[in-house]
């Protein structure tokens, strides 16, 4: 049962966004470098758009799916664990708007595939640079509790609709407010004043500022509400817990 709770987050994958948590999500689209999820504020499409889409492709080349990922480096993506659910497939990135296939896939080694597993958390490789501004992984802060991250998605919204409906143009931002650490997670729960992770969203980054320095502190991982409304809560990967899986396979990765 939970293993089907995680597939259902990645075929429709977690985020959608409603506002941002404990306030609203205007202006959240300027928390990306290089930018311009239910009511999540959508974000206009920029050549320098780290954050991109993931469709996840079974072997005869059938969409199985979709997720969210972030370029931290002109090659390197950061997503999450479970989104490499195709043992047989392929990974074709859409990188604002042009499409490549995922030259190499790998997932952490202490990843099992269990739901609440804190090291969900992949690295995909492009063969090809890709002209993007990366987004930084923080290494040099955690968010503290009561501070409201920023997520980026192209998951399902309020209206029940992703990319697998918009297409590339579909990313949303919102605003979450940290509630908890739990098992190695960073949660975040949806109260109707704020944003949401919703299925499609899997992989997508949590983004937070602080005293001027911002970065890459969450990996959208799980959410406990099938229709992503008020009482879901959110889980991201902490990339405090995973730096040295993503140091070691993207050593190019900016950081901040």
């Amino acid at each position: 049962m939970l293993r089907q709770i995680i597939i259902l987050l990645l075929l429709c994958t977690v985020g959608c966004t409603k506002g941002g948590a404990g306030g609203s999500s205007d202006g959240a689209c300027s928390n990306l470098i290089g930018a311009k999820v239910t009511n999540g504020e959508g974000c206009e499409r920029e050549s320098s758009n780290p954050v991109v889409l993931i469709v996840i492709a079974g072997a005869q080349g059938e969409p199985q799916g979709i997720c969210s990922g972030t370029l931290i480096s002109s090659t390197k993506i950061l997503t999450a664990a479970h989104c490499l659910a195709s043992v047989d497939g392929a990974y074709f990135i859409n990188v604002n708007g042009n499409i490549f296939p995922a030259a190499s896939a790998v997932e952490h080694e202490r990843y099992d595939g269990a739901v609440g597993n804190p090291f969900d958390v992949a690295i995909l490789t492009l063969a090809a640079p890709q002209p993007v501004i990366p987004e930084p992984v923080l290494i040099s802060r955690s968010v503290p509790i009561g501070e409201k991250v920023t997520v980026f998605g192209y998951g399902r919204d309020e209206d029940g609709e992703s990319a697998t409906d918009k297409g590339a143009d579909s990313l949303k931002a919102g605003r979450m407010e940290v509630t908890d650490y739990t098992g190695g997670l960073i949660k975040a729960e949806f109260d109707e004043t704020g944003s949401s992770a919703c299925n499609g969203d899997s992989g997508g980054p949590a983004v937070f500022e602080d005293d001027g320095v911002s970065g890459i502190v969450g990996i959208v991982s799980i959410g406990t509400v099938g229709n992503c409304l008020e009482g879901t809560e959110v889980f991201f990967t902490d990339v405090q817990l995973v730096v040295d899986f993503i140091m070691k396979h993207a050593p190019d990765a900016s950081v901040s």
